[in-house]
């Protein structure tokens, strides 16, 4: 497929004005080949604001609040808020 098939959403024009307001998110899985750990599914977090990314492994899907809440605390002991 020719890269110009794909439509382009215009340049984000509103950021995030801190850390923690904005997080996108995407779970993966099953992947056919587990991890070391036996894990087959995966978690993204990516805060808006600081652009940064955190995967977490799983070995089931309902484990992913529990990755954010993980996520989210060790955001906040970073940045301290």
């Amino acid at each position: 497929m020719r890269e110009d098939n794909f439509s382009r959403s215009p340049e984000k024009t509103v950021k995030s004005a801190g850390v923690l307001d904005l997080i996108h998110s995407d779970v993966m899985g099953p992947m056919q080949t587990k991890t070391p750990g036996g894990c087959t599914y995966a978690v993204t977090f990516i805060d808006d604001f600081s652009r940064h990314l955190t995967v977490y492994f799983m070995n089931k899907k309902v484990e992913v609040l529990e990755k954010f809440k993980m996520f989210k605390a060790d955001m906040k002991n970073a940045t301290g808020r």
